[in-house]
């Protein structure tokens, strides 16, 4: 379903763009904003605190996908900043470490 999801919005909203994206750098933030409405960024932020809750495998078939459209957009998405935190570099540590305040 995850790929589905992603094909999909890709041939609308990736692809169409990919050209102009390349020229004009960066990815503007409605894009972030339509692929967060997805639920694909946040991805591994428990629902608690706004994320997907998906897990690591789930994760790696977003990624996987997005790659498959765009490289560029998948490195973005994979580094995008979510919760104040990349989803990918360093939410595991807020989330196993960090606390409330």
């Amino acid at each position: 379903m995850l790929q589905e999801i992603i094909q999909e919005f890709g041939r609308t909203q990736i692809i169409p763009y990919q050209k102009h994206w390349d020229e004009v750098q960066p990815l503007p933030i409605q894009f972030f904003e339509q692929v967060g409405n997805l639920g694909m960024i946040g991805s591994l932020v428990p629902q608690e605190y706004g994320g997907s809750c998906l897990s690591y495998t789930q994760y790696a078939t977003v990624i996987e996908e997005f790659a498959k459209l765009d490289a560029a957009v998948a490195l973005s998405i994979l580094a995008h900043n979510s919760i104040l935190a990349h989803n990918s570099f360093c939410i595991r540590h807020i989330l196993s470490y960090g606390n409330k305040t």
